[in-house]
């Protein structure tokens, strides 16, 4: 029972989910593992770069999400969002077959806007966000 106050959270991780972290982001560090519902979550660094995984407990990876730097956001997502204001955040999105940009703006007078958009730039969804 005390061994279990010790236990780092990827004790507890089944090895088809470590595997399949490893398979797909070969390079990563300081893994943190987390469980949502039967799923697994892992907050981890790739070349300086925040990453997310969602891994089920049999290994499928369900879903991951990679902070983007704006130099890497795509120019058809940085037009789109102009009318908006500065981007603030850019977060990429891959779950199954569908990938997706989250972008969070800022206009003068703290105006804030959350835009979803589709791999080839269409907005998808537009969303105000509370002043921070």
């Amino acid at each position: 029972m005390i061994d279990d106050l010790f236990k780092s959270s990827e004790d507890y991780v089944p090895e088809a989910v470590t595997s399949q972290l490893e398979g797909h982001f070969p390079h990563c560090l300081n893994v943190e593992w987390s469980t949502i519902e039967n799923d697994f979550e892992a907050i981890f660094y790739v070349d300086e770069i925040e990453h997310i995984a969602r891994i089920s407990a049999q290994g499928k990876l369900i879903e991951y999400k990679k902070n983007l730097k704006f130099c890497d956001v795509p120019s058809k997502i940085k037009t789109h969002c102009e009318p908006y204001g500065e981007i603030m955040s850019a977060i990429f999105i891959c779950s199954n077959a569908t990938k997706k940009y989250e972008i969070i703006t800022q206009r003068p007078l703290i105006i804030r806007s959350l835009l979803i958009f589709s791999e080839e730039g269409s907005l998808l969804e537009l969303r105000g966000l509370p002043a921070a």
